[in-house]
């Protein structure tokens, strides 16, 4: 198992490292593309994180090259926002706890939204982001029967997040 940014993974998938990613894409026609999702990312921070007017917002982001980072950062620069890089995790376990703690604001679709954390609104002038294409590639020839059930339970799992949040 791999937790890399999504360009490492389906690098990977096509260099014949790996069989089966779940990675974000920008939505064109995928090589290996088995199945796909749009999810909606929402500006999220700390129960009790408030953003100051003309204050620097502080981010909560993975690795330079990451999909959600390069959209935060380009809405809030088109909102003319100021902003800076307070933290970096290529987990989004690290991202989640780092929001958790107040370190700053980030983006996360809702199901990856945890207790701890508040959805920020319109009212909060964020930009909105636009939606996110996540996909489930599979190198269908070479799976076996452990790889066709590893595959079941991540489109079992991955449709009942989204099911959960009104997205599909």
């Amino acid at each position: 198992i791999r937790c890399e940014l999504s360009k490492h993974l389906l690098m990977a998938l096509r260099n014949n490292e790996i069989d089966i990613a779940v990675a974000l894409f920008d939505g064109d026609d995928q090589q290996f593309l088995f199945r796909h999702w749009k999810e909606q990312p929402t500006w999220v921070g700390a129960t009790d994180f408030v953003i100051t007017d003309g204050a620097e917002i502080p981010l909560v982001v993975h690795p330079y090259g990451c999909v959600y980072r390069d959209r935060m950062t380009t809405a809030l620069k088109l909102a003319e926002k100021s902003w800076r890089i307070a933290y970096s995790s290529p987990g989004i376990g690290g991202v989640q706890k780092a929001v958790q703690d107040g370190l700053g604001l980030s983006c996360l679709t809702v199901p990856t939204v945890q207790s701890g954390m508040r959805i920020f609104t319109d009212d909060d002038t964020l930009p909105i982001l636009p939606p996110l294409h996540i996909g489930l590639f599979a190198r269908q020839a070479q799976l076996g029967t452990g790889g066709y059930a590893a595959i079941d339970a991540m489109v079992k799992t991955l449709e009942t997040q989204s099911s959960d949040d009104g997205t599909q």
